[in-house]
């Protein structure tokens, strides 16, 4: 008869439930424009990338400027303005995003 040793120990087991986004590396229509905008008017807002490229629509317009912003192509400065990175300027050059 050979000698069982049997170990045992409680482990601590939770379940987490998330909510993701998963990105892919597709251009978005949308960065092209807003970036050329930027490029060609300078430092802009909200407000104006509504009025210019949204019909007035100053929300979806903020959550893009914020959304070009994390991707590192546009930087926020005072006044929720917003300008174009290095990154961001080398987007417009090549046409792309």
């Amino acid at each position: 008869m050979i000698p069982t040793i049997k170990l045992s120990r409680p482990l601590a087991v939770e379940s987490w439930n998330l909510v993701a986004t998963v990105g892919l590396a597709v251009e978005r229509q949308w960065e092209p424009a807003l970036l050329r905008l930027v490029s060609d008017e300078g430092p802009t807002t909200a407000a104006r990338v509504g009025d210019h490229l949204l019909g007035g629509r100053k929300a979806i317009a903020a959550r893009l400027l914020r959304a070009c912003a994390g991707l590192g192509l546009l930087v926020e400065g005072p006044g929720y303005t917003y300008a174009l990175t290095d990154s961001g300027n080398s987007a417009v050059a090549t046409g792309g995003s």
